[in-house]
């Protein structure tokens, strides 16, 4: 009887491990938002976004959208990074690789937020 209970034991906790792996694994890869069509504020701010890459010069370093230096595209990177990753490249690039010589960019709250939804939007419209 014991032995019967210690394999239904085994069982049943392999079974909640394997459910909580899976639970994990579809929160985790959980589609973004892509198929929602962007409103007229997002696109603004996208828009006002390329206009922050392009007074900010990013475009000698990186490329997007086949634009700009091909040394370091930014193609894909808001697929790649989530928001907060791609703020701390812009302002505090050593944080996320101390070996990165780039420097870190002090942008106004708003055109930060634009500059990062243009680079998430991942376009060169």
């Amino acid at each position: 009887m014991r032995i019967l209970l210690a394999r239904l034991l085994v069982a049943v906790t392999g079974l909640v491990i394997v459910l909580m792996a899976a639970a994990f694994a579809l929160i985790r890869n959980a589609p973004r938002d892509a198929a929602v069509a962007p409103s007229a504020a997002t696109s603004d701010l996208v828009a006002r976004g390329r206009a922050v890459y392009q007074a900010q010069r990013c475009g000698r370093c990186h490329s997007l959208g086949g634009e700009g230096n091909p040394a370091h595209p930014l193609d894909g990177v808001g697929a790649r990074l989530v928001e907060r990753d791609i703020r701390k490249w812009i302002v505090a690039p050593q944080e996320m690789n101390p070996r990165v010589a780039k420097r870190g960019y002090a942008l106004p709250a708003g055109e930060l937020d634009a500059l990062v939804a243009y680079l998430r939007a991942g376009t060169a419209n």
